[in-house]
């Protein structure tokens, strides 16, 4: 799948990536074309890192099938769900979002 998912990393650093994180995957039968990415503690807060669904993919309702799994998913039931997102904030409002403030720090910044 061809959607920017770790682009910049090489395979160890994605799998090291998958093993700490909450990870679903959607397939189009052997084709990867859906993935949603979490970190969390489990108990107070839940960071939603990754949301991509391969071009060919899009606007089917892909994407909201991965939230909702992800929002459905028991280790992150009763957590906060953050997000930084620099677009596609209407989507997320659809899917229950709602925006607060948020500080950053990037390593490359």
């Amino acid at each position: 799948m061809n959607a920017g998912w770790a682009s910049r990393r090489t395979p160890s650093e994605s799998l090291e990536m998958e093993r700490n994180s909450l990870v679903l995957f959607e397939y189009d039968g052997d084709t990867l074309v859906g993935v949603v990415r979490a970190v969390t503690d489990k108990v107070t807060v839940t960071y939603l890192c990754d949301l991509m669904v391969a071009e060919t993919h899009r606007h089917r309702g892909l994407g909201t099938k991965l939230m909702q799994r992800l929002l459905q998913h028991p280790d992150i039931q009763g957590t906060t769900v953050v997000l930084i997102t620099a677009g596609a904030q209407e989507f997320y409002r659809k899917v229950g979002f709602t925006e607060r403030t948020c500080m950053i720090r990037r390593p490359d910044a």
